[in-house]
């Protein structure tokens, strides 16, 4: 659970919850902070001086850092590790990028949106979404109106946010997009619903007909069974294994779908099942680069700047805020490339060179053998004979903080430490 729920173990930071009880794992932070405080904004107001211009956008590269430090931080030190992973789940699913949405605020609040909503129910979030600042610039619902409706959104969020593939007619998207008019930003940078350029006209989507708005959409695709099985499969492929079994996605559909797309409910019941105990114990998933970076960091309470963790996370690949497309980081194996591989075996040696400045001289285990089990323990590797073999053999000699400092980096960077 230390690894699949949240980010691995620690020798700094004690463990929030107890991670031998799956529902524990399943509480919600009662008190929700906000990532908005971390970001310098100025308010937005149209510019027409160059260097204000050029200004601006240094500063809000400078907020997107902040931002990407000050989450990780969560991740690494929160009380609600699978709010965190779930938050990081929803912003690949939907996924937005600071490229289009220029404003750090806008992304911050989506944050937000997706670590409150994330557990509960999708429907609420998805609704939220819909309405969400970011989003709306990000697939142009902005530029949604009677007079001239805008497809964007109402393709990707059957395309890539409900249904998938195959599942809708062209029809259905220019019906969504007519009944998804009327949302805008206004000078503020607030959503707001303008009825002026709003369609309320007669729309049909999947063979109903009725003079649907945004929510009536929405209320039509959680209506359809292909949503359930759509996120369970997304959900199973995340936390489980790459390729879940067709049987177990159709029976938690159901199980979701019955639940009112309750997240809590999914969850609980596929860490209940002996089939995830199994795949964990397989480790059956790829770490994607932010659970590299943060259980690493978690592992060893190494301190980055802000600079340094933008600087990993694009080099490995998954610069939060900046996903590739609105498809997302595909995932799976595609991590496991030569340039991937090579980026996180430089993160293991600097996150060891660091760590050897403070754990490996405040805290330096008695023998390699020791230091081997107890930093295995904390990031839950079963290390094969032969790798254990290796990284013993590294380690022959006279044992000093210099030696731990390269055995730490080959356990990093070790097979096992690759997979969830």
């Amino acid at each position: 659970m230390l690894r699949r729920a949240g980010f691995g173990g620690s020798l700094t930071y004690p463990t929030p919850i107890n991670a031998a009880a799956p529902e524990a794992w399943l509480q919600t932070d009662p008190h929700p902070p906000s990532l908005t405080g971390v970001v310098n904004d100025d308010g937005g107001e149209p510019l027409k001086d160059e260097e204000a211009k050029k200004a601006r956008r240094q500063r809000e590269q400078e907020n997107l850092k902040a931002l990407r430090a000050a989450w990780l931080q969560r991740m690494t030190e929160g009380s609600f590790p699978l709010q965190e992973k779930l938050a990081l789940f929803w912003h690949n699913h939907f996924a937005t990028s600071s490229v289009k949405v220029t404003r750090s605020l806008y992304m911050a609040r989506q944050y937000d949106l997706f670590y409150r909503h994330g557990l509960g129910k999708f429907g609420d979030l998805l609704k939220a979404v819909t309405r969400d600042t970011a989003m709306l610039l990000w697939l142009d619902g902005n530029r949604n109106t009677a007079k001239a409706p805008n497809e964007n959104y109402a393709r990707e969020v059957m395309e890539l946010f409900t249904l998938g593939v195959g599942h809708y007619t062209e029809m259905d998207i220019k019906n969504a997009a007519r009944a998804f008019t009327g949302w805008q930003v206004d000078k503020a940078g607030q959503s707001v619903f303008n009825k002026k350029i709003h369609d309320a006209g007669a729309k049909t989507l999947f063979a109903k007909s009725g003079p649907f708005d945004a929510d009536g959409v929405i209320h039509l695709l959680l209506e359809h069974p292909q949503t359930a099985r759509f996120i369970t499969a997304k959900v199973l492929r995340h936390f489980y294994r790459e390729n879940p079994e067709p049987a177990l996605v159709e029976e938690l559909a159901g199980l979701y779908r019955q639940s009112d797309y309750d997240m809590k409910a999914l969850l609980g019941a596929l860490f209940a099942r002996k089939e995830f105990v199994q795949a964990a114990q397989e480790r059956s998933l790829v770490k994607y680069p932010t659970q590299f970076l943060a259980e690493t960091v978690r592992l060893t309470g190494i301190r980055l700047t802000a600079d340094q963790i933008s600087h990993w996370m694009n080099e490995m690949g998954q610069l939060l805020f900046t996903p590739p497309n609105v498809a997302g980081w595909p995932g799976g194996e595609v991590w496991l490339n030569s340039a991937t591989l090579r980026s996180r075996f430089q993160f293991a040696q600097e996150a060891a060179r660091l760590a050897k400045q403070g754990l490996l001289v405040q805290s330096l285990p008695p023998t390699a053998e020791a230091a081997l089990a107890q930093w295995s323990q904390q990031l839950c590797l079963a290390l094969s004979a032969s790798s254990r073999a290796a990284l013993l053999g590294y380690a022959q000699g006279a044992w000093s903080a210099t030696k731990a400092q390269g055995l730490l980096a080959l356990l990093l960077i070790s097979p096992e430490n690759q997979r969830l």
